[in-house]
């Protein structure tokens, strides 16, 4: 089975279980269904979708984080894939070489990191280099966050990683196939999403979208990362909340996940359903505060237990 080929801080793979079972509720088991990612990050629910749902006709998955849309369009290539998986084996191998000391790799990280800078300044200049130090800087980078500053430039710590295994070649294979096979990936704003209506040729509510954006704070110290320059305010989440009306409107079905910050999301979907569940999370600058956090699910469906009263 497919598993995301990036450690992503967020990622969803506790969590589906509790989205699947609204997804399963929402789909019919006999009719094709499109299944759209707005904000795709670290893809864990899209690989388990891909690998576990035979009726799905195709995915549409997007994300404004262009170094990470490109690291996909390159894995679901056939001819840059191969040359992705000898790129990432040249740095896998540069950095564990038994003579690095720690501060000897500190520095090729940070070497690493310039160079990623300088190729994403130069859009496509060498896009296979620039996704296979992606992927480094990930494995390589502290906890598997993405984050830049206002001028764009990534800016993780290294992570004090002494040996890096930066892939998994069966896995990796997997999520180049299934990629290749019946994705559609796009880098644009979220809402352009809206053409899966369009597009798939089934019936507008077999169009199904979990939506998974940058978190609301619920602290101030909580907002750590900046998937890009451009941040995602309060403004941003209503405009979001707009979307998911629109898709509402046009008979598709949405799940999202967010964070539970006061009673915001139960105010601003208050027509849907806002389930709460619980998720681990180990990232935050206070040890005391890691651990199990309330979180969101908002959705326009009703589970299949509710329907029955």
């Amino acid at each position: 089975m497919a598993k995301p080929f990036l450690k992503w801080a967020g990622g969803k793979t506790q969590l589906i279980p509790d989205i699947m079972s609204v997804i399963d509720s929402m789909r019919s088991d006999s009719n094709s269904f499109v299944y759209v990612e707005p904000f795709v990050g670290g893809g864990s629910v899209l690989f388990h979708m891909l690998d576990n749902c035979s009726n799905l006709k195709c995915a549409i998955i997007n994300d404004l984080n262009k170094p990470l849309i490109d690291c996909y369009r390159v894995i679901a290539d056939n001819d840059q894939y191969l040359l992705l998986k000898e790129t990432l084996l040249e740095l896998e191998k540069d950095y564990n070489v038994s003579w690095r000391d720690q501060e000897d790799k500190k520095r090729l990280y940070l070497q690493f990191r310039d160079e990623f800078n300088e190729l994403i300044k130069n859009p496509g200049t060498n896009i296979i280099r620039q996704s296979a130090l992606f992927i480094f800087l990930n494995k390589c980078g502290f906890n598997g966050m993405y984050r830049v500053n206002s001028k764009g430039e990534y800016n993780i710590p290294w992570g004090q990683k002494t040996y890096v295994n930066l892939f998994d070649e069966e896995n990796l294979d997997r999520c180049h196939v299934l990629l290749n096979e019946k994705v559609i990936i796009m880098n644009d704003d979220y809402a352009k999403t809206e053409m899966a209506f369009d597009l798939a040729r089934v019936e507008k509510s077999d169009v199904i979208f979990y939506i998974d954006p940058p978190y609301r704070p619920v602290s101030e110290s909580s907002s750590f990362v900046n998937y890009t320059s451009g941040g995602f305010d309060d403004n941003e989440q209503i405009r979001l909340s707009c979307f998911c009306d629109y898709v509402n409107s046009c008979g598709g079905k949405f799940v999202q996940s967010n964070s539970k910050s006061g009673d915001f999301f139960e105010k601003l979907y208050s027509d849907y359903h806002v389930d709460i569940v619980k998720a681990r999370r180990n990232i935050n600058s206070i040890g005391s505060k890691r651990g199990e956090v309330d979180e969101v699910l908002i959705y326009n469906e009703k589970k299949e237990s509710e329907a029955l009263f």
